[in-house]
């Protein structure tokens, strides 16, 4: 299945020209036209702007998004492709009301997640011949988040972005459209993608443009550094935390879904979109979304883990081959352990009470020696770690420690002085 994402600009003044795709040449008054004939794209879905409205006779949105649709596809000549009447900026005439123009990415991304649910495709396509100014640069960023959000529950996909040769007016062509970008994306590189903007100075750019409570700041810093670094025992824990943020964001999204659209906008000698949309909460969505995903559908009992939950996700979504061989090295180190009793008991006084290992308690430790020892074990450092076995199967869980884990994540990402 192949999906195909088109943001343009206005249509009146396209030109039938001959396109050449493949070697393939077909006429066509636009270019997605001719990539979907030669490629056998199944679903387009062609992004106008809202600026396409005439606003001196329609005061409105669904009339506007009713006229824009209209004008498209008369001017097109469209029949199954899809119409996704975008939110633009244009001028001073059509604006948000701070003078950014992160509407669109947000609304891109938002309803372009809902359309890769829908198709599940193995292959996205963005064709970017006829946008103009920034829409096509912020439609190929807000789709490819999209798509890494994507991939974390289903099969690996393949993006790539296409552009046609410049139109020359009163020149048939033939145009070539070429593959300018490709980009083969399974869960490894989805997640990296995902996390880039939360584990790099970037972070401090999201925390100062989405307002977020303490707790929200904190629990999504420390996710991301846990997702980045392999501490899964941690992500499952605070999952009911993840769900319950996730929610928030999710709602406050769903404003933007193309079939409820509930935008505060005020129309009368211009346009002005009075609800703001940082693009920085499609980050925040697109990475807990994604956590919770990953780790929705483990079932823990008394907040106990089975430790083959933490090496499934491991093999899933480790960002690396070393982050995985290291909960792999540490989860069978464990399994090696005899005389678990049925009761957590705290690692170190386990290998205390059985003479296994030397270990000093977590609160001698100074604060370096402590954030080492916390990643070097995968974040199940025996002075926090409680471990236990039920039923045949070793149980692991942070107890009291679960805060003092998160602490240790955000001091690493600097969020907090250690």
């Amino acid at each position: 299945m192949k999906v195909l994402f088109a943001p343009i600009g206005n249509p009146s003044e396209y030109q039938l020209v001959k396109y050449l795709v493949n070697n393939e040449e077909n006429e066509t008054n636009a270019s997605f036209k001719a990539l979907a004939r030669s490629l056998k794209i199944e679903n387009v879905i062609i992004i106008p702007g809202l600026s396409l409205c005439d606003i001196s006779s329609y005061k409105n949105y669904i009339d506007c998004n009713n006229f824009v649709k209209g004008l498209v596809k008369e001017k097109l000549k469209l029949d199954k492709e899809v119409i996704l009447v975008a939110p633009n900026i244009y001028g001073n005439k059509f604006i948000q009301s701070d003078r950014q123009n992160s509407l669109y990415f947000s609304f891109i991304y938002f309803n372009s997640l809902k359309f890769l649910e829908l198709y599940e495709p193995k292959e996205v396509y963005v064709d970017i011949t006829h946008g103009i100014n920034y829409m096509p640069l912020l439609a190929v960023e807000a789709i490819k988040l999209a798509s890494y959000s994507y991939v974390i529950k289903h099969k690996p996909l393949v993006i790539k972005i296409f552009n046609s040769e410049p139109i020359m007016r009163n020149n048939q062509g033939p145009y070539v459209i070429d593959t300018v970008m490709e980009q083969y994306v399974n869960k490894r590189v989805a997640i990296i993608n995902l996390l880039i903007p939360f584990i790099s100075e970037g972070k401090a750019n999201i925390l100062k443009k989405v307002s977020l409570n303490k707790e929200f700041q904190e629990t999504l810093i420390s996710s991301a550094y846990a997702l980045f670094s392999g501490i899964f025992l941690y992500l499952i824990l605070i999952n009911d935390e993840i769900k319950n943020f996730l929610g928030n964001i999710r709602e406050t999204l769903n404003i933007l879904d193309h079939e409820n659209f509930r935008l505060n906008m005020e129309i009368g000698s211009n346009l002005v979109y009075k609800d703001s949309f940082p693009m920085e909460l499609s980050y925040i969505h697109a990475l807990l979304l994604s956590i919770n995903e990953m780790v929705e559908n483990i079932k823990t009992y008394d907040n106990l883990v089975d430790v083959n939950d933490i090496l499934s996700l491991a093999d899933k979504f480790s960002t690396s081959n070393t982050i995985e061989e290291l909960v792999r090295n540490q989860i069978n180190r464990l399994k090696k352990l005899s005389g678990i009793g049925y009761e957590p008991i705290l690692l170190s006084k386990y290998m205390r009470k059985n003479n296994n290992e030397n270990n000093t308690d977590i609160n001698s430790m100074k604060s370096v020696s402590r954030l080492r020892n916390f990643y070097a074990h995968a974040g199940l450092d025996y002075n926090l770690t409680y471990i236990c076995k039920r039923n045949g199967n070793l149980y692991l869980t942070y107890n009291g420690y679960l805060d003092e884990v998160k602490r240790l994540l955000l001091e690493n990402s600097n969020l907090i002085n250690p």
